[in-house]
């Protein structure tokens, strides 16, 4: 093998390979999930992250429902 051949081999190699810094980066953000979750606690950090208050409606929704035997399109013929 020529060292031309084994430049180009590594050269693809190192390009293949991910990042050195990724695998810190995962573990610099599991580090800071667990300070909070000690911080704060389990139940405590949910509570922070979702909400608790429903959507309430200003007024009463009514709902009209007709019903027809119009198959053939003699009340609305284009539709």
């Amino acid at each position: 093998m020529t060292k031309k051949a084994q430049s180009r081999r590594k050269a693809k190699a190192a390009a293949a390979a991910p990042p050195k810094w990724l695998p810190w980066v995962g573990l610099g953000l599991a580090v800071v999930i667990l300070v909070i979750l000690a911080a704060v606690g389990p139940t405590r950090l949910l509570a922070l992250l979702t909400t608790h208050n429903p959507p309430v409606a200003k007024d009463a929704l009514s709902l009209t429902i007709l019903h027809t035997n119009d198959t053939w399109g003699y009340i609305f013929p284009c539709g």
